[in-house]
């Protein structure tokens, strides 16, 4: 103990201070802000992949409504041939729809697929869209139920006056999230006005409330905000429905919690700045000490001039 405080009370202290703020604090702080570069370039690339991720969703449910709609055409050119449900039908309509309904001319509504459903209505736009052979998209809400979406054609294919067809697409086929995605991103489908459609998860309706609140004035991009339990990365891809439905556009979001490494990264911050905080306080104390050479120095001479100085009083 007296060794290190001897060495600590010797000039050698004030060059080892120096030693060690020129030397560890200086590298110290290149390791922090390299770390900070490394989270970001981890953050970066894996906001990136769940843009992707956003976009594949998007391509896959676009192509989901467009097989739907090939079926549904295949299925108003039956039932304007025969006039009634065929076991033809059922099989175009079973892999994409939960119900079918037969509008006629008169408005009297006839099931011709699944369970009996109440039909939105329709305005003058969609009319004539579906009078030019056009396919419609509406959205349908219900009280307590999650939203419907539903494909309208012509009956006949070519005109509205012979009836239209309203198909339900099947809620399991449209938004079911498996065949590459990654297991642990999340997907909500917004329509134009932000109501969500769809979400694979119902917690993620949580975060939909900090995604709504962002601009969204680019067709994709990067989002983030604080989930629940962790930080939360997420990507929107924006769906265009348009010229083949007449519909707004759709947006895909993609979220998924920031990985692991990110997260290390994050709490090895307050690390370094202790150890930054340490290292002066330590330099500090070592340069206020007293030098133990120069202080012995100073009360010897103190002394040898206390003696050579005359009594107070006497002659020179």
């Amino acid at each position: 103990m007296k060794t290190v405080w001897t060495f600590m009370c010797s000039g050698s202290a004030r060059l080892f201070a120096l030693l060690l703020l020129s030397a560890l604090v200086p590298a110290t702080t290149l390791d922090l802000l390299f770390t900070a570069r490394a989270r970001d370039m981890l953050t970066d690339q894996t906001h990136t992949a769940v843009v992707e991720q956003a976009k594949a969703y998007a391509s896959t449910t676009y192509e989901r409504l467009r097989n739907g709609d090939e079926a549904l055409r295949l299925i108003a050119a039956e039932f304007g041939a025969k006039g009634t449900a065929t076991p033809l039908l059922d099989q175009y309509a079973k892999p994409h729809f939960a119900a079918i309904t037969h509008l006629n001319a008169a408005g009297q509504p006839a099931q011709i697929f699944g369970p009996v459903r109440t039909l939105p209505r329709l305005d003058d736009m969609a009319r004539a869209h579906l009078a030019r052979n056009d396919a419609v998209i509406l959205t349908a809400t219900a009280e307590g139920a999650p939203p419907r979406i539903i494909l309208i054609r012509a009956a006949n294919g070519t005109a509205a006056d012979k009836g239209m067809l309203f198909a339900e697409l099947a809620a399991n086929n449209l938004w079911h999230n498996s065949g590459g995605f990654a297991d642990t991103a999340d997907f909500c489908a917004l329509d134009h006005s932000g109501k969500v459609l769809h979400c694979s998860r119902p917690q993620a309706d949580t975060d939909l409330s900090r995604f709504a609140a962002q601009p969204l004035a680019n067709a994709f991009g990067k989002l983030d905000w604080q989930g629940a339990n962790a930080n939360t990365l997420g990507g929107y891809w924006r769906l265009s429905l348009q010229p083949r439905f007449q519909a707004a556009d759709w947006t895909i979001l993609a979220s998924q919690p920031a990985p692991p490494a990110v997260e290390r990264f994050a709490g090895m911050r307050p690390v370094y700045a202790c150890v930054v905080i340490l290292l002066m306080v330590v330099a500090a104390l070592l340069l206020a000490l007293p030098v133990r050479g120069s202080a012995a120095a100073g009360v010897t001479a103190e002394r040898n001039a206390g003696r050579d100085e005359p009594p107070v009083g006497a002659a020179t």
